[in-house]
């Protein structure tokens, strides 16, 4: 009797709400969400493939608060300097992922990879694995095609404009400081094998880690960055997994050292760096140590290195550029003095080129409709001002100095404008000072830093010219 009634409620329920009715809302809500990814510059369906890949893993409790407050920051808006805004906040595809559990792994760990990974140089690689997992295993795969590099491109592209206020430097550069690198040396190219493998492996760690463990192989080279501080961050931070180092000894009399990352206890992940002559190999291991799957470059491969990509937040990207110039070798306050000198020559030398800049119009002078008078025109210089105080805008902003000084700009800019920025010019006081604290000589850092400021200059000059062409008249 019950049974009867319940299946006479459910029947005048599908009278109230027609079954179509249910399917057409459904429908809608997919093609509305559909738009705004593809308004973003992503794709549902994309997403979709990459969330069955990068889905099935849990993001570390801790980076996943993190991950959600510095990106849930709704409608946030950063003012640069006038005219130009730094507007953020979740996109499309970030609000789905704060939604659904997969699609908040995938967005994270992409977030992660396009930011320590050329985005032009993942999407193919991306491809490849992709393509790989649904030759292999094309019955159980949950893939039916395989997305195109272009269309995982776009898709990456969403993804870092939308999670870039998450500033994954801060992980990365602590894990580089922790095995003895440099900031510079804290993203470098990725074997394409290694990313192959670990988008399995790490899964797989996670849900049996008492019995599997992944052993990585990653060849050293001393004219670029490690792969070992971005899977660090990947293995260790993102997943939360244990994960042992084993650095590379750099001479003969040293002893390799190993380094932990995680809760005492057995690693989940060992990183070993080997030589470059070797190549790069990720295993996974059961817990009697058995081999039980290997993954490493094949003959056929055309993507054997994903290029890294190192960025640096544009405020205060040149002060970035100028402390790692040079090695220094001054104290820590001659140091800072000689850098605040650095931020006022380079904007003396942008200021001097400013008053010199002409719009190039040669294009339009070769125009067969124009005639002759029109021609004459075209070729005569259209002078360009740029306002000093955009200009001095422009300059804290890309130097992160607030307290850079116009009267010292134009005391600099006065003695420059008489002379070829190319030759030696007079060193400033913090220079000269250096050269009598400093083994190797005021000369050696100001050769170097001078060379420098020229190209700065050069970007803080186009840096206010942007809202100068928008009201030039012709």
């Amino acid at each position: 009797m019950a049974f009867s009634n319940q299946f006479a409620l459910s029947v005048e329920l599908t009278r109230l709400v027609p079954l179509r009715l249910i399917a057409n809302k459904t429908a809608e809500l997919i093609m509305t969400q559909a738009r705004e990814l593809r308004h973003s510059g992503s794709d549902i369906v994309v997403e979709e493939d990459l969330a069955g890949v990068f889905g099935r893993v849990r993001i570390a409790d801790g980076l996943a608060s993190s991950f959600r407050t510095v990106i849930g920051r709704t409608s946030s808006s950063t003012p640069l300097w006038d005219g130009l805004t730094l507007q953020g906040g979740p996109g499309p595809s970030l609000i789905r992922a704060f939604k659904e559990a997969p699609y908040f792994a995938t967005m994270v760990q992409l977030s992660l990879l396009v930011w320590a990974l050329e985005a032009s140089y993942l999407a193919p690689a991306l491809t490849e694995a992709l393509q790989a997992r649904l030759q292999n295993d094309s019955f159980s795969s949950t893939l039916h095609s395989s997305p195109d590099s272009e269309s995982i491109l776009r898709v990456l592209q969403a993804c870092e404009r939308q999670t870039v206020s998450f500033n994954w430097n801060m992980l990365l550069q602590a894990v580089a400081k922790t095995l003895g690198y440099s900031e510079s040396d804290a993203v470098g190219n990725i074997p394409a094998a290694i990313l192959r493998g670990a988008l399995d492996m790490f899964p797989m760690i996670q849900s049996l880690p008492a019995d599997r463990l992944v052993c990585i192989q990653v060849p050293m080279s001393s004219d670029e960055g490690s792969a070992t501080c971005a899977l660090v961050v990947w293995a260790h931070h993102v997943l939360g997994l244990t994960v042992l180092v084993k650095l590379m000894k750099q001479g003969e009399t040293e002893n390799n050292l190993d380094v932990r990352f995680g809760h005492d206890g057995p690693e989940q992940v060992i990183i070993e760096q080997v030589g470059p002559e070797n190549e790069p190999t990720i295993t996974l291991l059961d817990s009697a140590g058995e081999h039980l799957l290997t993954v490493k470059l094949e003959p056929h491969e055309d993507i054997r290195l994903i290029g890294s990509s190192r960025k640096i937040p544009a405020r205060g990207w040149g002060n970035a550029l100028i402390l790692e110039s040079v090695n220094w070798d001054v104290s820590k306050t001659v140091k800072q003095a000689m850098v605040e000198d650095m931020h006022i020559v380079a904007t003396a030398f942008a200021q001097v080129i400013a008053q010199h800049l002409v719009k190039d119009q040669s294009g339009r002078c070769q125009d067969p409709t124009c005639s002759p008078e029109e021609t004459a025109r075209l070729r005569q210089p259209i002078v360009h001002h740029v306002y000093q105080e955009r200009l001095l805008e422009a300059s804290r902003l890309f130097f992160n100095s607030p307290r850079l000084s116009k009267s010292s700009v134009d005391q600099y800019a006065a003695s420059y404008a008489l002379k070829a920025l190319d030759l030696n010019l007079p060193m400033s006081s913090a220079f000269e000072a250096a050269g009598r604290a400093a083994p190797s000589g005021g000369d050696f850092y100001w050769d170097i830093l001078c060379n420098l400021a020229r190209q700065l200059s050069i970007f803080c000059s186009a840096l206010p010219i942007s809202s100068i062409w928008k009201n030039a008249r012709i």
